[in-house]
């Protein structure tokens, strides 16, 4: 059941960092593009990336709002992006002159909150840091929204996640079988089976299930290092 809860975010984030879907299952693999505008996105280069210091990280995401704005009507209010990512903005020159414009940046420490607030303040955005892992096939930990990506998103419900009928489900709570099926989660499909001898009961855990993204015209996303 925490599998199927993983596989869903996994596909979630997919779809706030690249606006497109790409999973393995049972060795097939499945990708699905959601046909989000290639104008909202953008790869910065050379000294433009975050990773260095005197990067024009405020203006940027003061462009990449005013982009989805000018085009669809709607202006990002949010901001996600990882630890990694957001350690950029705190040795930034132009945030630390944005909190503290009259001390040396040289010498100037930021925390989180000073950040957040000032970017808040600046440019109408509220930072989310998404810094958490699941552990991939080979038992490592992965970060469900990648590194060195920021997406702008827009106010309000982004999209749902959408449940279908598993074959246990249609096929086998019917009772006419030894099967039994209990349904947990909205939609996972959790199957037992008594087995005589040796004796033992096998379980078999199953979902379909599939994110919409309604609002993906009005995102922005941006591979900053």
């Amino acid at each position: 059941v925490e599998s199927s809860r993983v596989s869903a975010e996994i596909m979630r984030m997919q779809l706030l960092s690249s606006g497109s879907i790409s999973v393995v299952n049972n060795g097939v693999k499945y990708e699905y593009d959601f046909k989000h505008p290639a104008e909202h996105k953008e790869t910065l280069l050379d000294t433009a990336r975050w990773s260095d210091k005197t990067a024009n990280v405020l203006e940027d995401m003061r462009r990449w709002a005013d982009v989805v704005e000018e085009e669809t009507g709607e202006r990002p209010t949010r901001a996600i992006m990882t630890r990694k990512t957001f350690n950029y903005l705190l040795n930034n020159d132009q945030v630390k002159n944005l909190v503290a414009p009259s001390v040396t940046t040289e010498k100037m420490l930021l925390t989180e909150p000073m950040v957040k607030q000032a970017v808040q303040n600046y440019l109408g955005v509220s930072i989310a840091i998404y810094n958490k892992k699941f552990k991939n096939d080979a038992g490592n930990g992965e970060l469900y929204f990648p590194d060195n990506v920021v997406t702008m998103l827009p106010d309000g419900i982004l999209g749902n996640t959408y449940y279908g009928t598993t074959p246990e489900e249609s096929d086998l709570m019917s009772g006419a079988t030894d099967a039994q099926v209990n349904i947990v989660n909205t939609g996972i499909a959790v199957t037992t089976m008594k087995e005589a001898h040796p004796v033992n009961v096998a379980t078999i855990v199953s979902g379909i299930f599939m994110p919409s993204f309604e609002t993906i015209d009005n995102i922005f996303i941006a591979t900053v290092a």
